[in-house]
């Protein structure tokens, strides 16, 4: 009983704090990965002396829509290899909402392809 209560109490604060799900158009703007590296810096150790010091880098994605309510920035590998420089998506999205008055903000809730 109190899981159903808690449950219907985060769906009440959910639909309050946002807005319905919409559909817009995006497009992507910057689609980018970095393979995994190691990147070679040169430091003091504790008695001064320099050293070079290796640190590896993890691979990472970076996509980026333009959409009519400004940019959106991924990070998700997934998203990066359905998608493509200057391809259209479809942003999925809710407005934020404080108090029962629009923010101005925008969540991106997923983006796919078209």
């Amino acid at each position: 009983m109190a899981a159903l209560l808690g449950g219907s109490a985060y769906y009440a604060l959910t639909l309050v704090s946002y807005g319905p799900l919409e559909e817009r158009t995006g497009q992507v703007t910057r689609a980018d990965y970095t393979p995994a590296h190691d990147d070679v810096r040169e430091e003091k150790d504790d008695d001064g002396t320099m050293r070079q010091v290796k640190h590896h880098v993890d691979a990472s994605w970076r996509v980026t829509v333009t959409w009519d309510q400004g940019i959106y920035e991924s990070h998700s590998e997934s998203l990066y290899n359905q998608v493509k420089l200057g391809q259209e998506v479809t942003l999925h999205v809710r407005q934020r909402f404080w108090r029962n008055k629009p923010t101005g903000g925008w969540s991106v809730q997923a983006v796919t392809t078209k």
